[in-house]
C-alpha cells in the first residue's frame, strides 16, 4: 500500500490521482486521510500492533471527526 502521492507508478495510483482531481475540479475538497505504509509491518509487527497503529488510528479518527467527510473512498 502507497499513498496516491507516491512516486512510484501504478496504475491504481494514476486512477487514484485522476478520481482525486476530478473532485477538486469540480468544486469539492478531497483530503489525503492516510499515507500507512504496509511494507516493513511483517519485520516489526509488535512496534506496529502496540504503538503505531493505535496512534495512527486515533489520529484519523479525530480527523475524520473533524472534517466530517460527505464521502469516504477507500483505494487499496
Amino acid at each position: 500500500m502507497k499513498p496516491i502521492d507516491h512516486v512510484l507508478p501504478s496504475g491504481d495510483r494514476l486512477i487514484a490521482r485522476n478520481l482525486y482531481e476530478y473532485l477538486k475540479i469540480n468544486g469539492h475538497e478531497p483530503f489525503i486521510l492516510s499515507d500507512l505504509r504496509t511494507l516493513f509491518f511483517h519485520k516489526k509487527t509488535t512496534k506496529y500492533l502496540l504503538f503505531y497503529l493505535p496512534y495512527h488510528f486515533l489520529k484519523l479518527l479525530i480527523v475524520v471527526l473533524m472534517k466530517k467527510p460527505d464521502i469516504f473512498y477507500r483505494i487499496m
